[in-house]
């Protein structure tokens, strides 16, 4: 295999990565973005399979891809390995498929990729009767520093790096690709000139044929409905996702006001929900016609479902305390924020879809000039690239 560097210490091939199916909408941005600097082999047999519908649904499996049946020593440069905080429970398989890899993998250099924060009171190895929250984040942190045993961690916010949560890491903030506001000129008036001869075309259509021309999945950002919406993941670490604040404000909706919620991919969890996307494209059509999109999560690293939104000119109403808003939130002009308090949050989307829908077109719309600017590919590639070359030149 040639050498990865040059006499002068510059890369001279791609990199050659080592992966495993884990978190498949971060994982096919991080391919999209790194695609014509690194080589993506995944390891095929894994408890979790992109070909699973579940997984393949939300995120087509990357044409980048290499696939390989097992790992072979000498074939790779270096290796990325994911992890959450429930890693830390010995009992599940994201901890079991992490361990094997790392005492399997040991001729190249590994970075492991940490997903979550220490939140994890539900695990009773952490809190025993008696414990606070507080002591069972100490404890997680701890057994986290242990499983890691010094190999270098990405987090996915500002905040995951700090002492609030894991008190180490290096923050990689997610890129997602995007239609810049000139291809989504294009795409309109293409729309607008097929429909002179087709006349039932959709601007959806549009998008995906300007998708195809330029290979890459954007956003849609479509005409608004006055609805609600959210893709919280479903269900598990109730206390992380802060979901019981999220069945609670449902429910005031739903009881009090008469309004449905649309949760994304829930209709087994709870009765309330109402939607389940059938595919990526379904998902992407029905964000990008929602007016206004709610995120409860406080502790979740920069959830990316929220920043979907963002993309794709949905006004978003943020519960306080979440990572990272001190970077780049602007109450009232790119996003709004509500205290975490049910009635407070049902009250003002009822307030918002009632009253102030051009209100929310307009922080929609600097919401996603604001996602343009933070979360673009371009210096989310050159981070991961940074560490990369890094760690592999060690």
């Amino acid at each position: 295999m040639k050498e990865l560097f040059n006499e002068k210490g510059e890369l001279q091939r791609k990199i050659r990565v080592l992966d495993v199916t884990h978190h498949v909408m971060h994982q096919a941005h991080m391919i999209h973005a790194l695609r014509d600097d690194c080589e993506f082999y995944y390891l095929a047999n894994s408890w979790r399979s992109w070909w699973d519908k579940r997984f393949s649904d939300t995120r087509p499996i990357p044409k980048e891809i290499n696939w390989v049946a097992e790992y072979e020593p000498g074939k790779y440069d270096v290796a990325i390995l994911h992890i959450d905080q429930q890693a830390v429970n010995p009992n599940i398989h994201k901890g079991k498929i992490f361990r094997e890899l790392d005492e399997t993998i040991k001729d190249i250099p590994k970075i492991v990729l940490n997903h979550g924060c220490p939140v994890y009171p539900e695990c009773t190895m952490l809190k025993q009767p008696g414990d606070t929250d507080e002591i069972a984040q100490d404890k997680c942190i701890e057994i986290m520093k242990k499983i890691l045993h010094g190999l270098p961690m990405v987090v996915n916010s500002h905040t995951a790096s700090s002492e609030k949560e894991w008190g180490w890491g290096t923050p990689i903030v997610h890129g997602m690709p995007h239609f810049t506001l000139e291809e989504e000129k294009e795409v309109k008036q293409h729309c607008k000139d097929t429909q002179k001869t087709k006349p039932f075309h959709t601007l959806e259509e549009s998008f995906i044929e300007y998708e195809n021309k330029l290979d890459k999945q954007g956003w849609w950002d479509l005409p608004k409905e006055p609805r609600f919406i959210s893709a919280l993941s479903p269900r598990g670490l109730d206390t992380y996702y802060n979901r019981e604040k999220m069945l609670s404000t449902i429910g005031i909706l739903k009881d009090t006001y008469g309004y449905p919620f649309y949760w994304c991919k829930t209709p087994f969890y709870n009765t309330r929900t109402m939607f389940k996307p059938s595919n990526f494209n379904e998902y992407r059509s029905y964000l990008g016609r929602s007016l206004i999109y709610l995120d409860v999560s406080q502790r979740t690293p920069m959830n990316r479902a929220r920043s979907e939104a963002f993309f794709s000119g949905v006004c978003v109403v943020q519960v306080e305390g979440a990572h990272d808003l001190e970077r780049w939130a602007k109450p009232g002009e790119n996003m709004i924020i509500v205290p975490n308090k049910p009635s407070e949050i049902a009250k003002t989307l009822v307030d918002l879809v009632e009253n102030r829908a051009d209100e929310c077109l307009e922080i929609g719309r600097k919401g996603k000039e604001m996602a343009m600017k933070e979360f673009n590919p371009e210096r989310y590639r050159e981070s991961w690239l940074k560490l990369l070359t890094k760690v592999c030149s060690k």
